[in-house]
């Protein structure tokens, strides 16, 4: 399963806890996260204990360490601390980091962007007990979306077979 990864478990069911200062933070501006880097480009992100005092929201578990995102304004960066695009961490060895940042970046948005009410613009509030933003005004209930996708590869010996999308005017191939 997806939350079986290579490298612990995902844990992403929502719980209502407070961070502490081992607990792992991330903190995006705009399309950028606040990451340290090394000279093997080897990713590290900030700890509670690393940042000044702000409002963190609990997003996952992974290999036993918990994530949040840092709520508001982003903070400075300074030190070991900076920020970096989000979409050049794809090819980097630290394969774990990118995972649970690529996560986060995705509850970011979604968090980001349901700020107000869909039916009748009210900021809405976090939920408690759930993953879920809700209207005080409307009660309208905003949760994630899931775009669940499947891809195979059909292969025969060293052959992979390929498809053509239909009613096209060039040819294009994708798997199945």
């Amino acid at each position: 399963m997806l939350q079986d990864i290579a490298f612990g478990r995902l844990e992403n069911e929502y719980r209502a806890l407070k961070a502490s200062g081992e607990d792992r933070v991330l903190c995006f501006r705009e399309g950028e996260i606040l990451l340290s880097r090394s000279e093997e480009d080897l990713l590290t992100l900030p700890r509670v204990s690393d940042l000044e005092a702000g409002q963190n929201k609990y997003l996952f578990r992974m290999e036993g360490e918990n994530y949040f995102l840092w709520m508001g304004a982003a903070p400075e960066a300074g030190g070991v601390w900076r920020y970096e695009p989000v979409r050049t961490l794809r090819q980097l060895p630290s394969k774990d980091i990118c995972y649970a940042v690529m996560t986060g970046w995705h509850l970011y948005n979604w968090y980001r962007v349901n700020r107000y009410c869909g039916n009748c613009a009210t900021p809405t509030v976090h939920d408690e007990k759930e993953r879920m933003m809700r209207c005080p005004n409307c009660g309208n209930m905003i949760f994630p979306r899931i775009a669940p996708a499947a891809i195979i590869g059909l292969t025969s010996g060293d052959k992979l077979m390929l498809s053509t999308y239909a009613n096209r005017n060039y040819k294009r191939y994708g798997l199945l």
